[in-house]
């Protein structure tokens, strides 16, 4: 299997979104890794909910991990807006999404 070809557990938690928002949480996710130059990104799931997003792209400055889920302006020309529709869309379902450091985003909904 080469690395670009998708792998999947079948281990991975059942996810309490719709199946149009989850695709929203992980298309932003995935466009992030790529933006950020990945070119391997690995997507886990654990037995308390969570589902992992990491990537071996540039990463998060630690003084700019607080601001992430803000609105602002990224140095790729995009409006910044994904992580913070991620965080709402999760908030608004009983979840939450945070950074875990290096480059590893975390989620969960209820």
């Amino acid at each position: 299997m080469s690395s670009r070809e998708p792998r999947s557990s079948p281990d991975l938690p059942l996810v309490a979104l719709p199946q149009g928002l989850l695709e929203t949480v992980l298309h932003n996710l995935l466009a992030n890794a790529l933006e950020a130059g990945a070119s391997r990104v690995e997507i886990s799931g654990h037995a308390d909910g969570t589902i992992c997003v990491s990537d071996d792209g540039t990463s998060v400055p630690p003084e700019k991990a607080t601001r992430i889920f803000g609105v602002y302006s990224d140095k790729f020309g995009g409006a910044g807006l994904g992580l913070t529709l991620c965080r709402e869309i999760l908030r608004r379902r009983g979840g939450d999404i945070w950074l875990e450091l290096p480059s590893t985003f975390v989620f969960r909904a209820r």
